[in-house]
């Protein structure tokens, strides 16, 4: 599931919207307003599944893709978070926050705003 803060005015994100955003391609929500995605540094199943699953590509590729990113200067990288419980935390204090976790472990505490097929 891809979540925001409860409070961020967009309603859903499209597969495309999702993949700009964690791509470094937009570095706004569809209303305007600035986004800091939240990305999970270890190299978890989830952060793998989510990368396949949006780019078909593997976490190798991704991370090949960001050091090219980095090293012209042309994006910031993703917050990195160590746990879903750091990521839930990001999102619900920062409404610029996005982020990603298994369906099972939402809370009251972010807005769902796109499924991911391989949520459990």
């Amino acid at each position: 599931m891809v979540v925001v803060n409860p409070h961020n005015p967009v309603p859903a994100l499209s597969r495309g919207e999702v993949i700009d955003l964690y791509m470094g391609r937009l570095r706004q929500f569809p209303d305007g307003q600035g986004v800091a995605p939240v990305d999970y540094v270890a190299e978890l199943p989830i952060k793998t599944a989510f990368y396949y699953q949006l780019t078909r590509r593997s976490l190798a590729q991704i991370n090949a893709y960001w050091a090219r990113l980095l090293f012209n200067g042309s994006a910031r990288p993703p917050l990195q978070a160590e746990s879903a419980r750091d990521v839930i935390k990001a999102v619900a204090t920062d409404r610029a926050a996005i982020g990603y976790i298994y369906a099972n472990e939402v809370t009251d505490s972010v807005k769902v705003v796109a499924r991911l097929t391989a949520d459990p």
